[in-house]
């Protein structure tokens, strides 16, 4: 089992989550036979992927940083500085370029006893 979640605390392997929970070989083995803790998996991906909506955000978010060097009526100027942004960054390359971490997906899933034991 590797790179999950427990309540949004991110785990690489289940001998991370026995240090975080200072279990060692004798504490594990005095755990219940059924114990369960309940984990998600998480996917790698981009922190976010620059599409479409990622150029209207972005056009928007620089048109509040420079809002006292806009007309009064700027929706045309707001449309500009969008069309600009799209015609000049290369989307695919900054997709590729991005940061990825892992996420929570859904998926839940149990670790028992046995398979802390097992990690160590």
């Amino acid at each position: 089992m590797e790179n999950f979640f427990i309540d949004e605390n991110f785990y690489s392997e289940l001998s991370e989550l026995a240090e975080y929970l200072e279990l060692d070989e004798d504490s594990i083995k005095d755990l219940p036979d059924d114990y369960l803790e309940t984990a998600e998996e998480s996917t790698f991906e981009p922190i976010f992927k620059a599409n479409d909506r990622f150029f209207e955000d972005l056009s928007e978010t620089i048109v509040d940083w420079y809002e006292d060097r806009l007309p009064e009526e700027s929706d045309g100027v707001i449309k500009k500085i969008e069309l600009a942004l799209k015609s000049s960054i290369d989307m695919e390359k900054l997709n590729s370029l991005l940061p990825k971490m892992y996420y929570p997906n859904g998926v839940k899933f149990k670790i028992t006893k046995a398979d802390l034991l097992e990690t160590l």
